[in-house]
């Protein structure tokens, strides 16, 4: 797991503007592209009408839809999104659009795409799945519709061994932790480290997760 993901996302992601494209591609693409990262519903309604822009890259493999969901314009994103776009494209990080969207707490917006099929098993780009990153940032209403959706993501770990219970006990509140527990959550699991879910949440001090974890 990155460290301090929520922080540094939300520093650069939402400050995110496209990479140039490559050479080939045309000036078109390059002016969606930063009319979706500027919130320009009008201009990215223009261009979209040739289809095959939709899920157009930047350099860095991220989409208009990417790029409108990480710089807050949830509705230029929504105008992407009624297109049906590829909801599970990767950018060069290895990061998809409901990635983008979990972790700016984005949850409409991440309800629209998992209803257009985004997948909820590997969302970022250390392994992450969609019900990690929703407990990593307490959107207890996302957890519980991938619950139900994908009950195998409960105890997935990301690249590093790190769980969604986890993640709730060192970030998460008292719902949170409930949720992943009610449903059977493994308490007993370690990470790389060798921490359990207990440890890091006394380390954290979390007590809203140490009331349910002890």
């Amino acid at each position: 797991m990155k460290a301090l993901i929520t922080l540094t996302f939300a520093m650069t992601m939402l400050l995110l503007q496209p990479f140039a494209t490559a050479k080939s591609q045309s000036k078109e693409i390059q002016s969606l592209l930063n009319a979706a990262a500027a919130g320009d519903n009008k201009k990215v309604a223009s261009l979209l009408k040739n289809k095959s822009n939709l899920n157009a890259k930047d350099a860095g493999g991220n989409t208009a839809l990417m790029l409108a969901i990480s710089n807050d314009h949830k509705d230029t994103a929504k105008l992407i999104l009624e297109k049906n776009p590829d909801v599970n494209i990767k950018n060069q990080e290895g990061e998809t659009a409901l990635f983008a969207a979990l972790v700016s707490d984005k949850a409409d917006i991440a309800k629209t795409l998992i209803e257009q099929g985004a997948s909820l098993e590997d969302v970022g780009g250390e392994g992450e799945s969609a019900l990690f990153m929703a407990a990593t940032t307490n959107q207890t209403d996302i957890m519980e519709i991938v619950l139900k959706k994908a009950p195998q993501l409960l105890n997935k770990s990301d690249d590093h061994g790190t769980t969604p219970l986890m993640e709730a006990a060192k970030f998460g509140g008292e719902k949170t932790v409930k949720i992943l527990l009610d449903a059977g959550a493994d308490k007993s699991l370690k990470n790389e480290d060798g921490r359990t879910a207990l440890d890091i949440a006394t380390k954290a001090r979390n007590t809203s997760a140490l009331k349910y974890l002890r």
